[in-house]
């Protein structure tokens, strides 16, 4: 969950570091900006990490040992963060 949330914020931080460039608005440099994403990425890292292994972990279980197991498909999760990066770097290389 977290690589998908990390990769997420990777692409919208191209998208804007690349929409700022074409509108010819002045923004932090590249340094301070991959800064910020690792900063981000531990932030978002340690947050789940205290949600999932606190209280709301047992109620999760709690709630899913009670209802029916939905099939959700675990291939999404993969590749949903492997085209999210393939994206940004394509965003980065194209413009």
């Amino acid at each position: 969950m977290s690589l998908l949330q990390c990769s997420l914020l990777l692409l919208l931080g191209v998208f804007f570091s690349k929409f700022f460039n074409q509108m010819k608005v002045e923004t932090m440099p590249s340094s301070n900006a991959w800064t910020l994403f690792v900063i981000a990425s531990v932030i978002i890292y340690f947050k789940n990490w205290m949600v999932y292994t606190g209280k709301r972990r047992l109620v999760l279980s709690a709630k899913s040992n009670k209802m029916k197991h939905n099939p959700y498909n675990v291939w999404v999760l993969w590749l949903l963060p492997l085209g999210s990066i393939a994206l940004s770097i394509l965003l980065l290389n194209k413009f």
